[in-house]
């Protein structure tokens, strides 16, 4: 089982530190991939990242250490089940304001029989 650098460090009490991208040039990704971070964040919401760049980013950040999280455009099933496809080790979902969201949101990103 792979273990979330991430998660890991924060049940320790431990911080963490994050970059948040938008670019998919294989440069920078190489860059942004080195530097060490614990986690890289896509951000969908607030940018033009779509599926296209998606799957080239975490591509390009996948032989990396850091855990790399997708900001999805909304809670949609198919959107959280999209960026998991594509790479992403866990989900941002934006606005859940009801606990029937946020379940929803948590069976979207588990896989049958669990979600």
């Amino acid at each position: 089982m792979l273990v979330s650098k991430t998660k890991q460090k924060l049940r320790e009490g431990k911080p963490v530190f994050g970059v948040q991208t938008q670019f998919d040039d294989p440069f920078i990704t190489e860059i942004i991939g080195a530097a060490g971070f614990d986690f890289i964040l896509i951000d969908c919401q607030h940018s033009p990242v779509g599926e296209e760049k998606i799957f080239s980013m975490t591509r390009g950040f996948a032989p990396t250490e850091s855990d790399i999280i997708v900001r999805v455009v909304w809670n949609e099933t198919w959107l959280i089940n999209q960026a998991l496809d594509m790479g992403a080790d866990g989900v941002i979902i934006p606005l859940p304001n009801t606990a029937d969201e946020v379940k929803r949101a948590v069976e979207a990103a588990k896989y049958p029989p669990m979600g």
